[in-house]
């Protein structure tokens, strides 16, 4: 568990996965402060604080060199009582987006499926 932040994603998702264009996803791949992020239609970041700390204590944020994956992920809907977590990977290069990638997708669980130790 632990903190997490929030990303928006303005650039496409895989088209598999456009329904979820407008879902606040999560991720633990910046600072954890609970604040905003959202990569742009233009493949950049944006930060908002937002969290519930004071400015003073946060980190610094750079975004203009951004390099490497940032994981998101949210719960697709679906008609089913519970839907599958998907899990994206934005790969960045000096603070540019370079794709978005599903890494893992789990299916939805159906009514009476059973959880196996």
């Amino acid at each position: 568990m632990g903190l997490y932040d929030y990303l928006r994603c303005e650039a496409p998702l895989p088209a598999e996965y456009e329904d979820m264009q407008t879902h606040t996803f999560q991720t633990k791949g910046f600072h954890r402060m609970l604040d905003t992020y959202t990569i742009c239609a233009g493949g950049t970041v944006t930060w908002a604080a937002g969290g519930t700390f004071q400015k003073e204590y946060r980190c610094p944020v750079d975004l203009a060199d951004l390099y490497g994956d940032i994981f998101f992920y949210d719960f697709r809907v679906s008609n089913d009582w519970n839907s599958g977590l998907i899990t994206f990977r934005a790969r960045f290069t000096h603070g540019v987006l370079e794709e978005i990638t599903v890494v893992d997708a789990r299916p939805p669980a159906k009514k009476g499926d059973t959880c196996e130790n």
